[in-house]
């Protein structure tokens, strides 16, 4: 833009490398399943970063045409675990769950993938769900009564 801003003359930037004011946008970032780590999909992204001719100026630019940091995230695979966990998946549940245990609602899900497998981090998962909800219970929290129920029925086996 040469110019103001609303009435100034356009002009496209081009590619250093073919001249065509179009440029390919990576697949954006859509978890690490996919690229295998956040690494992994900076590398393919690297890919897309182009020399850029800037018409009036001497020196060639850089243009990346996509995403690089995406505000709103969804970890979808999080969504997945009750799915995952009705149909005996549980290696999988481990796997999304891991890394994941700051919530009662998630614990309990790692928890009951663990039982499951006769996994010995069950007790360690049962210990500190168990903590958790008296916790809660002394404290006046309801929010969780739905999972302590689950947790009841299903870990520790009081119908």
């Amino acid at each position: 833009m040469r110019g103001n801003r609303r009435s100034g003359t356009r002009t496209s930037v081009t590619n250093a490398a073919g001249g065509n004011s179009t440029f390919k946008k990576p697949t954006d970032f859509i978890g690490q399943k996919t690229f295998g780590s956040l690494a992994g999909y900076a590398a393919y992204a690297n890919q897309f970063i182009c020399d850029v001719n800037i018409p009036g100026c001497t020196e060639a630019a850089r243009v990346f045409v996509g995403q690089r940091k995406d505000p709103f995230v969804v970890a979808l695979g999080r969504t997945f675990d009750d799915f995952l966990l009705d149909r005996g998946r549980n290696p999988e549940v481990i796997d999304l769950l891991k890394n994941e245990q700051r919530t009662d609602p998630l614990l309990l899900r790692l928890a009951l993938a663990y039982s499951a497998l006769h996994d010995q981090n069950a007790g360690g998962a049962i210990a500190a769900l168990t903590t958790r909800f008296d916790a809660a219970r002394l404290r006046g929290d309801n929010v969780h009564r739905r999972e302590e129920a689950r947790f009841r029925l299903h870990l520790l086996h009081q119908p």
